[in-house]
């Protein structure tokens, strides 16, 4: 498996190579150094994991790319999802991007990787964010172990790419 730095170079190769006929129109970026948290049941916004694009056309498309640092204090089940303005994008049947078991051991730290593009089909400014949850106890972002270390930077990155 390829991690997203990887994937990102790869991409980079095929663009400048010619084998992928596009061209990168506008690039933003929010990342969120800082340990988070979050008790909540139901799906909140990630502090700092939010980021705005105006698209210059209604034909362009939007690359995603998300990294998620995430532990959790149990063996807690927890879930993460992408959303575009106030719709849930890029997830499995239940609309979710990643999440994990009932059985996962405590502290475990989790990245949550992923790749989408989106068709929002406006050139009105659009937002997209991660949000979580979990079903108990406390589940941290950037965190790593049962101390207050910093494990990780999370962000999300969005790339505006031209037909």
């Amino acid at each position: 498996m390829l991690g997203i730095g990887q994937i990102e170079t790869r991409i980079a190769e095929l663009i400048r190579g010619g084998r992928i006929p596009t061209k990168i129109n506008q690039c933003v970026q929010a990342y969120q150094a800082s340990v988070t948290s979050t008790t909540s049941t139901s799906m909140t916004d990630i502090s700092g994991l939010t980021k705005n694009i105006t698209p210059s056309s209604v034909y362009s498309q939007i690359l995603i790319m998300v990294n998620v640092y995430v532990s959790n204090t149990s063996s807690n089940t927890w879930w993460t999802q992408l959303v575009r303005d106030s719709t849930t994008i890029g997830g499995d049947t239940n609309d979710y991007i990643d999440g994990g078991g009932a059985n996962a051991s405590a502290w475990n730290r989790n990245r949550v990787s992923v790749i989408y593009i989106d068709s929002p089909a406006t050139t009105q400014e659009t937002t997209y964010k991660v949000q979580w949850k979990c079903d108990g106890n406390t589940l941290y972002l950037n965190r790593t172990g049962s101390s207050d270390t910093r494990g990780g930077t999370s962000s999300i990155t969005l790339m505006e790419v031209l037909a």
